[in-house]
């Protein structure tokens, strides 16, 4: 009985994301570090509001915890925080965002035409022995930034 009832949510969540599929992408821009509100996301994020991007985007930072902005944040217009786990998040933001901007975290992008970043944390050296910095299968025509051509080529090692 229980197999059946989990079969069926699994049928309903696909039949959900084909109705998603249906809609187009929206003026959205997912933001995610590790802390919260920092590291490389943080210097594009500020870039940017500086040429005024959020004018027309709206910038939605996803958070490891409460999904609160923070106070040097909550002026700035078309800025918002959610937790990642959250329902809107899993079920509105990631289907409908024109771009994913990462530094830790690779969130799972849910339609080829969403444009993916990865900044990286930092050099991927540091998380070679456990491939903590795997891409994801799915994730063709995402692209990472490196810290130097040196350490390119071991990066793209690494990555894939």
């Amino acid at each position: 009985m229980f197999y059946r009832v989990q079969g069926m949510m699994e049928i309903i969540k696909k039949l959900i994301e084909k109705i998603l599929f249906l809609f187009p992408l929206k003026k959205i821009i997912i933001l995610e570090s590790l802390p919260d509100f920092s590291d490389n996301t943080r210097a594009v994020f500020d870039e940017l509001i500086q040429q005024g991007i959020n004018k027309e985007y709206l910038l939605v930072w996803t958070t490891h915890g409460d999904g609160i902005l923070p106070e040097d944040l909550k002026a700035i217009k078309n800025v918002k925080a959610v937790n990642m786990n959250s329902f809107i998040y899993k079920y509105y933001y990631s289907y409908f965002a024109k771009a994913i901007i990462v530094c830790n975290y690779f969130m799972q992008r849910r339609r080829k035409e969403q444009y993916y970043l990865f900044l990286s944390h930092g050099a991927a050296l540091k998380g070679i022995k456990d491939k903590r910095y795997s891409v994801p299968k799915d994730c063709y025509g995402c692209d990472f930034s490196v810290l130097s051509d040196w350490l390119g080529e071991y990066d793209i090692k690494n990555l894939n």
